[in-house]
């Protein structure tokens, strides 16, 4: 792998000119990329507290239990408070390159490389930022990292 080295007021800034990474971009501040990992995960949350409260409710209807139908109304309000929680993230949540929220569906046309996971893009997006930390946005197709942007200060001599 070649660095080339920029030399600016006594401090050098890294280029990475061949590396094995693909290129992607990276975010400019912390704030949407925690409101990115918060909402992805709020949004498996909720998918597999809503899954829990099916069975549970199924469980409750076929034993007539009274603690099950407890439980079923507890994780039903826990997915109403995580719908509440990913839906205020998720829209202040951004891609680094052309600013649409991925975590939020639209009515626009996808990207031709935008993939889906159990047929939706959401959930693609929200385990991709998960587990590989990184993904590729629905709306421009192009692939970001989870990190935020090193910047290089260029400081005056007086």
């Amino acid at each position: 792998m070649s660095i080339f080295c920029i030399y600016i007021s006594k401090k050098y800034c890294n280029v990475f000119l061949h590396s094995k990474l693909p290129p992607m971009h990276a975010f400019h501040s912390h704030r949407p990329l925690w409101h990115l990992r918060l909402s992805s995960i709020a949004l498996w949350g909720m998918l597999l507290v809503f899954l829990l409260a099916m069975g549970m409710g199924l469980l409750a209807v076929l034993h007539a239990s009274v603690l099950a139908m407890k439980g079923t109304i507890f994780c039903v309000c826990l997915v109403v408070a995580l719908a509440l929680l990913y839906r205020l993230m998720a829209g202040s949540a951004s891609c680094p390159l052309c600013r649409n929220q991925p975590l939020v569906a639209k009515g626009c046309q996808k990207h031709r490389k935008a993939h889906q996971l159990l047929g939706s893009y959401r959930l693609e997006v929200a385990s991709s930022v998960l587990l590989h930390n990184s993904f590729r946005c629905p709306y421009c197709g192009e692939s970001s990292r989870c990190l935020v942007r090193e910047r290089c200060v260029a400081e005056e001599d007086s």
